[in-house]
């Protein structure tokens, strides 16, 4: 990868995200695509109860997959029941239909509510794509 070649970066704490252009020359391939519902309105509409999967290397040891339900998508978070491990927080979330990415968990179990979390990527790609990369919120 050439570092010399100029990027968007954006950072976004509220988010909980960090993003960063890949340009053609990087020859980089094997990328999972993103799922085209995320730019509709009325996303929870869209994804609740709809069947994801987490493809996870928890502390870098055995690889995991992990099935389960989008619970809600509220405060740009997705809750989903996706049974993941220590370690997990930014593996892809995706919907089981497409094979595409929706979100990137970041929380375990929460224990009282039985539910994980995830960032819902349709707000930070957003920002991303309308040119308010070099966005450090941190």
């Amino acid at each position: 990868m050439n570092l010399g070649i100029k990027r968007k970066t954006y950072f976004n704490k509220n988010y909980d995200i960090a993003l960063i252009e890949i340009k053609n020359e990087d020859n980089i391939t094997n990328f999972l695509d993103l799922d085209e519902n995320l730019f509709r309105d009325n996303e929870d509409t869209i994804f609740r109860n709809k069947s994801i999967y987490v493809l996870h290397y928890p502390s870098g040891k055995n690889a995991s997959v992990s099935y389960g339900l989008v619970n809600s998508i509220e405060q740009k978070e997705i809750k989903h029941t996706c049974s993941t491990f220590h370690g997990s927080s930014g593996s892809p979330i995706l919907n089981l239909e497409t094979n595409k990415v929706i979100g990137i968990h970041k929380e375990g179990t929460i224990p009282t509510f039985n539910f994980n979390k995830g960032t819902f990527l349709k707000y930070p790609l957003n920002d991303f794509i309308n040119n308010k990369g070099n966005n450090n919120n941190y």
